[in-house]
């Protein structure tokens, strides 16, 4: 149910936040599929968190049409405290696994396989305290 959705929205956050103060290591990466755009008042909890950010660029489709072809909604995130996680090279995106995989029909590669892009970032390794 609805309500439903937006406590787990909620409660995520809270434990997204929990996480990053468990050690020192504040390098703690959320991959979520919330079916919600950050955008939404239901998001709030995410836009509360200190320093939290998504990497994923604004207005990113991510997901498939439910009907027709192509893309649409802003629904799967990366986020991040953006504050200690500096490794973030700013490149990233959502991945077309249907054009990736042959699809020419955006409705079959939903059916069979799934109507979420994959959602990536990219990280440096080559400074200190990228563990």
């Amino acid at each position: 149910t609805e309500p439903e959705r937006a406590a787990e929205v909620a409660q995520i956050a809270r434990d997204f936040h929990w996480f990053q103060t468990l050690t020192t290591e504040r390098d703690v990466i959320l991959a979520v599929d919330f079916n919600y755009p950050p955008t939404s008042p239901k998001m709030g909890p995410f836009r509360n968190l200190p320093d939290t950010v998504n990497l994923i660029p604004a207005g990113t489709l991510t997901t498939l049409k439910a009907s027709g072809q192509g893309f649409s909604s802003w629904y799967d995130h990366l986020y991040v405290n953006g504050q200690a996680t500096t490794e973030a090279t700013g490149k990233e995106g959502a991945y077309d696994f249907a054009a990736g995989l042959g699809y020419t029909d955006t409705q079959q590669a939903r059916s069979e396989i799934t109507d979420h892009l994959p959602v990536w970032a990219e990280f440096g390794v080559d400074q200190p305290d990228d563990d």
